[in-house]
């Protein structure tokens, strides 16, 4: 659009020679005939985007071509008025053009050359107007296709979510079952046997109070063999320390990895179940914090956290391959994490020499 009204306003400016050039008498004329030309042009471009601009662009193409008979300067602004009539209503391509040639059997020979100038750069104009059509096109459908694409990826992603959620629900619903049935017949038939024991205890007693006392200790040894069943079935329900804290590392690292491109890798083995709930409270927000740096500032592409025990003390990692830095200036982040693992009784090292690392060391 830019270059168009540039050529328009360099063609009006040749034109402007051209009336200059003419009689006293006509001069009059063809300026108001190169303002109306000019107004109708920009009303064109003013209202480029909406139907009234076919009909301004064709009153243009008509101005120009009539009063060219009158003042063949006028045939300056013909090529490129046919070019925008073609693009903007006709739509026939090349053969269109041929018009414009018509106008050099009635033009002065004088102006044949200049002529031929503009007709070749409205050419040029239409060669570079449908390339950049057919680029748009060709971007537009690559657009449609991802979006097309983005939206079948959403729409995966909310059905992985809800067969997730469906599959944890059912999960849960799996273990209360269990556990229900698990209390059910331990505690239930330990219970219901038990309670016809004391009933009967409470007939014998008086009569014979040796058997009741018999009677009376099984129960009580029942009761205490339920006890010990019940405790191994809400011990054997209640997951491990260590695999509730390493599923909290996992959403600490799911969110650094919605927020960026890091890919960070977890390693630990059995003996990270030695690591007490009071350590681990102070181990996950060292984690989280050692890991919001590295996203913020290192320009890691990967990341290990690393588990690892030696001997009666346990070492923890954090280790990414982003920039590190010359001097390492200590924050509240820092002290933080040095504070606690001081409480640990243990150190936090911080290293920057081959990208940046975290260890933490504390004893068990």
């Amino acid at each position: 659009m830019n270059y168009l009204v540039i050529s328009e306003m360099i063609l009006f400016a040749v034109y402007s020679f051209y009336i200059y050039e003419a009689d006293t008498s006509a001069r009059n004329i063809f300026l108001l005939i190169g303002i109306i030309y000019a107004c109708l042009k920009l009303l064109f471009y003013i209202f480029y985007e909406k139907k009234v601009s076919r009909v301004l662009c064709a009153a243009s193409l008509i101005l120009s071509g009539v009063s060219l008979f009158f003042f063949y300067p006028m045939a300056l602004f013909f090529p490129l008025n046919l070019n925008q009539v073609n693009s903007v209503i006709i739509k026939k391509g090349w053969p269109v053009y041929l018009i414009s040639l018509a106008w050099l059997f009635i033009l002065p020979r004088s102006f044949i050359l200049l002529y031929v100038l503009v007709f070749g750069f409205a050419v040029l104009v239409f060669s570079m107007q449908s390339a950049g059509a057919q680029k748009i096109a060709e971007l537009n459908t690559k657009i449609e296709k991802l979006s097309r694409s983005h939206y079948n990826m959403k729409e995966q992603l909310e059905n992985y979510n809800q067969e997730a959620e469906s599959i944890t629900y059912q999960s849960q619903l799996e273990e209360r079952n269990r556990l229900s049935q698990a209390l059910h017949d331990e505690l239930g038939h330990t219970l219901s046997g038990n309670i016809l024991r004391l009933e009967a205890i409470k007939y014998i007693i008086e009569k014979d109070s040796e058997k009741s006392k018999n009677m009376l200790q099984e129960v009580i040894d029942n009761l205490r063999t339920g006890m010990d069943s019940i405790r191994n079935i809400l011990k054997s329900a209640k997951p491990e320390i260590s695999t509730v804290n390493i599923a909290g590392i996992q959403a600490i690292i799911d969110n650094v990895k919605t927020q960026s491109d890091i890919n960070i890798k977890v390693k630990y083995n059995s003996d990270i179940s030695t690591i007490s709930q009071g350590m681990w409270q102070a181990i996950i927000p060292n984690i989280k914090e050692s890991l919001t740096n590295m996203m913020k500032y290192s320009g890691a592409d990967n990341c290990e956290i690393q588990f690892a025990k030696h001997n009666k003390f346990y070492r923890i990692s954090i280790k990414d391959d982003g920039n590190g830095c010359k001097n390492i200036v200590k924050g509240l982040g820092m002290v933080g994490i040095e504070e606690r693992m001081a409480a640990l009784n243990g150190h936090a090292i911080f290293d920057s020499t081959s990208g940046f690392s975290v260890t933490m060391i504390f004893p068990l």
